[in-house]
């Protein structure tokens, strides 16, 4: 008796859009060389499923690319958030998300 097997693959995207009232924010990033969209760290939280105290602690880790506005307010290159992000769900779930 032989059994048949089945392998179904799902492909997905995603499409993240950011809304802000006045404008979009960019910035220099002397890393990437490159004028770059900037988001705040709690947008980045947002964005990748993390808590903020992650995102500063990749940031003091130099994972993240970022820059302080005049006011100190750090403001992250988004290229190097979406280049950093974990493809591994379990990735974030081991111990990096900073969540309750």
């Amino acid at each position: 008796m032989s059994s048949k097997q089945t392998k179904i693959t799902i492909e997905t995207r995603e499409v993240w859009i950011i809304r802000r009232p006045d404008h979009v924010v960019r910035g220099w990033c002397g890393r990437c060389a490159a004028w770059v969209e900037m988001v705040t760290g709690e947008e980045a939280a947002h964005l990748i499923g993390v808590g903020v105290r992650a995102i500063f602690r990749w940031i003091e880790q130099a994972r993240l690319h970022f820059t302080e506005t005049p006011a100190g307010s750090v403001m992250i290159c988004l290229p190097s958030l979406l280049a950093d992000r974990p493809s591994d769900p379990l990735e974030l779930s081991a111990g990096q998300t900073d969540r309750p």
